[in-house]
């Protein structure tokens, strides 16, 4: 019996040491991130990754190789630019910033997409505030409901913050999955957007 318990012991601890890593490339030029060229190096952060990830500039180029277990919100940072960065989903995959925005990963590809949708909505309905706003809501609930299992949603409650209403981001996060609701950010811009609903 002991024995099997031991077998069964190192099998679990194989299994979570072997967890597949998501490779991924992050690339681009400081100008399509939307960085001053003056920026010497470039750093990927995340509360959900321990160390963050850096590269030196090279003329105007950036590329930084890593892996993470599964995707997550991060954000991409240039040196001498703190309060400037760009948030998007580190994820497996060939990740280039264009025009100011993270492409060619399904998760980033999708804020993309959601983005431009939202552009969208604002452009169409710039004449009336009511439909301006029912339309807005529907473009971020709709997404999130897509997305409530993985960090595009904590991406959306995020920008939904400048454009949707204390109490409809509130109900925005009750359409998450739990773990995106126990995300330290979305937990604390709960309990702002319930106070300022109050």
């Amino acid at each position: 019996m002991k024995r099997i318990v031991i077998f069964l012991t190192t099998l679990a601890l194989l299994a979570t040491g072997c967890q597949k890593q998501q490779k991924f490339t992050v690339s681009g030029t400081l100008w399509d991130a939307g960085f001053p060229t003056s920026a010497e190096s470039i750093a990927i952060v995340s509360d959900a990754i321990d160390t963050p990830f850096e590269a030196i500039v090279e003329g105007d180029a950036f590329q930084i190789k890593g892996a993470v277990k599964k995707p997550v919100l991060a954000q991409l940072k240039a040196s001498g630019q703190e309060r400037l960065s760009k948030q998007f989903i580190l994820e497996e995959g060939a990740i280039l910033f264009k025009d100011g925005s993270a492409c060619g990963t399904p998760l980033n590809d999708a804020i993309l997409q959601f983005s431009n949708d939202i552009t969208k909505v604002l452009r169409e309905s710039n004449q009336n505030l009511e439909d301006s706003e029912e339309a807005l809501e529907n473009t971020f609930f709709s997404f999130v409901a897509e997305h409530k299992d993985d960090p595009c949603a904590i991406f959306a409650i995020l920008k939904g913050v400048t454009f949707l209403t204390p109490e409809a981001v509130v109900r925005l996060i009750g359409t998450a999955s739990s773990a995106v609701q126990q995300d330290a950010t979305v937990i604390a811009w709960k309990e702002r957007m319930q106070h300022l609903a109050e």
